[in-house]
């Protein structure tokens, strides 16, 4: 069983090699940057980038040595990287690619990967991508993302960006950062491919999950197809095929203009009434298709006689410690989120397809053991429901519930258990800290260790009074710092400090 519906689509330039043209590409592999390639700084997003001044670290490139013998490099021996802007001063730091001509008639991205350390949640850290119109002389925003979580992102996805808007000009792009502790950036490539004669999948808005999980024996197949070319579409066959069972094909003889869409429902239905998954599969097929790749799209859906809803409203640091699952009885995955599927401060709702013959059990972790609490910012809170009805979770007072929290045996005829919260036997106070921090525990203290955000250790002198252990704060920088204790009756509790 999987989540109630999800989309596959190919991205435009994972193409043939005969469509896809490489405009520029690096791997800062050196020496130095690749010919064009030009840093500077600004203390502003609204002026363009000068010269860095003496005593400032500027972009370079940076290779994988003995201190980092993993370094902040995605492939190769090396990566372009810039270090911290650590007093939250207004400094934006600026890596430029060489002048290039965007395509007209094409689809152009620039892709890139990236790594960095934010500077805490603080709202501080943000990346913008600039573009320099060559024929206006000035820089205009192209995208800013802003990550608002205190933990490092690694090298773990690549990131795109559409420059196709700017088609027919000469353009430069920068890589723009202000905040964070370390940044680096390897890998990037501009990719453009022709769309002359090409027609997609978009969508597919039928079958789903959408309105239940009861599905019928009369089911409609629907897409919606886009003229992502430049020439007008008159006729073209479109598919679908279920399960990898017969392929059904029609014929269309409908206009579809440059840039437009069509929603097509197949003349035949398919038959869903059996209780299990179902993978729909649709293409569609035109003659000279310039860009085969976005002609195919998968849909999985779900034919069920219940439904498990799951409610999660996140704290400011879920996209970078939280994550869930929903399994069967058998220990099957039904349903997941991993890290960094969460949106921070952000509600959630997650309906599952489920069946009344098995029972189900969800778990809600955290990395770093503080649960949903939302430390320096509102806590999070959860609630799941079987067919409607409220089965389990925890409320925003509730929400610190360690490192997991499950509700099992969710279902018709099961017996619901809902876990303890382990987090009781610890207290922090005062937190923020200025000089002393107190903690109370429960248990017999082993040990304690302190880790700043890049995760340096730190040997810090203890007094334990009685149940209460102090730890000096006084010499600390300001900043978030990690405490692990360990105790006779726990693993290692992790709680999330704030040195004003």
């Amino acid at each position: 069983m999987k989540r109630t519906i999800t989309l596959t689509l190919s991205l435009l330039v994972c193409l043939v090699s005969f469509s896809q043209n490489t405009i520029f590409t690096t791997g800062f592999e050196g020496p130095g940057f690749d010919a064009g390639w030009t840093i500077g700084m600004s203390t502003s997003i609204d002026e363009a980038p000068f010269d860095y001044p003496g005593g400032l670290d500027p972009w370079e490139k940076w290779a994988i040595h003995d201190e980092f013998p993993q370094g902040y490099v995605h492939s190769g021996d090396s990566a372009a990287f810039i270090g911290g802007t650590l007093n939250l001063e207004d400094k934006y730091d600026w890596l430029m690619s060489p002048q290039f001509a965007v395509p007209e008639d094409a689809a152009t991205a620039v892709y890139y990967w990236m790594w960095y350390h934010s500077s805490g949640p603080s709202y501080w850290t943000w990346l913008y991508i600039m573009v320099y119109d060559v024929a206006e002389d000035s820089w205009e925003l192209g995208e800013l993302i802003l990550y608002e979580e205190s933990m490092a992102l690694h090298y773990v996805e690549e990131y795109s960006f559409d420059i196709s808007p700017w088609e027919g000009k000469d353009v430069r792009v920068a890589f723009v950062k202000r905040g964070t502790y370390q940044f680096a950036m390897d890998d990037i490539k501009c990719v453009s491919v022709d769309l002359g004669n090409d027609l997609a999948v978009n969508a597919i808005l039928a079958p789903s999950n959408q309105d239940g999980c009861v599905l019928t024996a009369d089911e409609e197949v629907k897409v919606q197809l886009e003229n992502t070319g430049i020439v007008d579409i008159y006729t073209f066959d479109v598919q679908y095929v279920i399960n990898n069972g017969e392929v059904v094909t029609e014929t269309v003889n409908q206009a579809i203009l440059a840039g437009q869409t069509l929603d097509y429902t197949f003349n035949e239905k398919a038959d869903l009434s059996e209780f299990g998954n179902y993978t729909i599969q649709v293409e569609v097929i035109l003659a000279d298709d310039e860009n085969p790749a976005n002609n195919e799209m998968t849909t999985e859906v779900v034919s069920a006689d219940a439904i498990i809803t799951i409610e999660i409203l996140t704290d400011q640091f879920s996209k970078a410690d939280n994550s869930w699952t929903l399994t069967d009885s058998e220990n099957n995955i039904v349903a997941s989120a991993a890290i960094g599927d969460l949106l921070p401060s952000h509600l959630h709702i997650f309906d599952v397809c489920v069946y009344t013959s098995d029972c189900y059990a969800f778990t809600i972790y955290d990395e770093y053991g503080d649960g949903l609490s939302g430390f320096g910012g509102p806590p999070g809170y959860l609630t799941v429901y079987y067919n409607g009805v409220e089965v389990g979770g925890f409320s925003e007072d509730e929400a610190d519930f360690g490192t997991e929290f499950t509700i099992e045996e969710i279902g018709d005829g099961c017996t619901v258990n809902v876990s303890e919260f382990n987090s009781a036997d610890i207290k922090a106070y005062p937190n923020p800290v200025s000089n002393i921090l107190y903690l109370e525990n429960q248990g017999e203290v082993q040990s304690i260790r302190i880790f700043d955000m890049l995760g340096r250790e730190y040997t810090q002198q203890v007094t334990l009074t009685s149940n209460r252990i102090a730890v000096d704060f006084s010499s600390f920088e300001s900043g978030l710092y990690l405490i692990k204790i360990n105790s006779n009756i726990s693993d290692y509790k992790t709680i999330v400090i704030q040195k004003r």
